[in-house]
């Protein structure tokens, strides 16, 4: 099985980030797409819905495994050779995976804010 990525195609920061993912997976390591583009009911098997899938980054990996948040970054990052060499030092200090879950949080709270700053235009959910 081939490891899935479910982003927020709604959302610029997201969708910016499914695109980088794609480009950077040169060995088709990867499925990233839209959540919204696998129906619900093949979600459900492993515990996902798409209020899930809109709130946090989702990943199934190999192995039916899935990872949410920035455990689903790391799970990305960890594959895709040269930045999975940065991955890999957030775990020789794992004081920075405290600050990276932190950062990751709130990136997704404010989304919706921080795309309008950025210009980016995929977002269509409403800000919180």
């Amino acid at each position: 099985m081939q490891t899935r990525v479910l982003f927020d195609g709604d959302c610029g920061i997201c969708t910016h980030f499914g695109e980088l993912a794609k480009k950077l997976d040169r060995e088709g390591l990867l499925q990233v797409q839209a959540y919204y583009e696998v129906p619900e009911e093949e979600l459900r098997p492993y515990g996902l819905s798409y209020e899930a899938c809109v709130d946090y980054l989702q990943v199934i990996g190999e192995d039916g495994q899935v990872y949410s948040g920035h455990n689903a970054v790391n799970y990305v990052g960890l594959r895709l050779f040269p930045i999975s060499i940065a991955f890999a030092l957030l775990y020789f200090f794992p004081p920075l995976l405290w600050f990276e879950a932190i950062g990751y949080a709130f990136v997704a709270k404010n989304r919706t804010k921080i795309s309008a700053k950025l210009g980016m235009n995929a977002c269509r959910i409403r800000p919180t």
